[in-house]
């Protein structure tokens, strides 16, 4: 499912390079937003599986709040991972005019990773 909104992401972003009709100038932008969308969506699982393993620990108290802590699990995962990401590619370029578009992007990715996450909780395993 991530590696299609991903996909679905990157070619909605990139339609404007579709000039007289050659839609195959989104195959390599749709490929890559895949593969981005696959990465986002292996470290929501990652964070997922840390949800979890709180649970056995520190069961929560409503299937509401078990599905909100599996969801800030997935969302920090991949907040954590790709503010890292952001950061150092913000650092490595020669000016740092970067930094609004990439905390924009970040959020989104966080937002859009709760959501997902959250609709798509299991049911609890304790």
């Amino acid at each position: 499912m991530a590696a299609v909104s991903g996909a679905v992401t990157a070619a909605v972003v990139m339609l404007p390079i579709v000039v007289d009709g050659r839609w195959w100038n989104l195959t390599l932008p749709v490929i890559i937003g895949g593969l981005c969308g696959l990465l986002v969506g292996l470290v929501a699982v990652a964070g997922g599986r840390y949800a979890l393993r709180t649970s056995v620990f520190w069961p929560p108290r409503s299937r509401n709040r078990w599905r909100h802590r599996f969801g800030l699990c997935s969302a920090a995962s991949v907040v954590l991972l790709f503010g890292a990401l952001f950061a150092w590619g913000v650092a490595a370029s020669s000016g740092g005019s970067g930094l609004p578009g990439s905390m924009v992007a970040l959020a989104v990715l966080g937002i859009v990773s709760y959501l997902f996450a959250y609709l798509l909780a299991p049911v609890r395993t304790t």
